[in-house]
């Protein structure tokens, strides 16, 4: 079932658990922390991923996504392999009238090629923080489930949002987080009729 995560429904959950665990934007604050030791920056967890675009979109992920994508698409490969070889009958007018698909999967496996040789050759890149929020503990753990940047010192944890000019409800991984929870409209533990 296809999940409508920006109902005016699950708007209202989804902003009642923002503001229950994202406190403060405090960009400024973290960035003083850094001023004077960039290199800590780079070495928090989930701050590098690799960025390809691939004929199926762009793909975003740390290494253990990358290999994964990678056995998808060798995956992918042999199954196209194994299809275009039974195209091949050895009877002329079978073969002739399958030589249109023949082709067309030919052109499916060169483009899955040109992706794995655009993986190989990526290479690791700083995420780009916009903002950092002031978390709970809680909510940082959950965001750096799903590769979020995560900064924890001072007795504080900060979020390093990685998109701007929105509110953070409307944020994928805030949806991903609710429906996890369940809270989301229709689900078990739905928060629908909370105030």
């Amino acid at each position: 079932m296809k999940r409508d995560y920006n109902s005016t429904t699950n708007q209202h959950i989804k902003g009642l658990l923002v503001t229950r665990e994202v406190y403060h934007c405090q960009t400024s604050v973290v960035e003083k922390l850094f001023t004077d030791n960039i290199d800590e920056l780079y070495e928090l967890p989930n701050m590098w991923h690799y960025r390809t675009d691939l004929s199926d979109g762009e793909f975003i992920g740390d290494e253990e996504d990358k290999e994964e994508k990678q056995e998808e698409i060798e995956t992918k490969i042999a199954e196209l392999e194994d299809l275009r070889t039974g195209l091949i009958t050895g009877d002329r007018e079978k073969d002739a009238e399958n030589s249109g698909k023949h082709d067309e999967i030919t052109a499916q496996i060169d483009a899955l090629e040109d992706d794995l040789r655009e993986l190989d050759n990526d290479e690791t890149e700083p995420a780009e923080i916009f903002e950092w929020w002031l978390i709970s503990d809680w909510m940082g753990r959950k965001l750096s489930e799903r590769g979020e940047v995560i900064y924890e010192d001072y007795g504080c944890t900060w979020w390093g949002r990685q998109c701007t000019g929105q509110a953070i409800l409307l944020d994928y991984v805030v949806s991903m987080i609710a429906e996890e929870m369940e809270i989301l409209d229709g689900m078990a533990s739905s928060w629908a009729d909370r105030k």
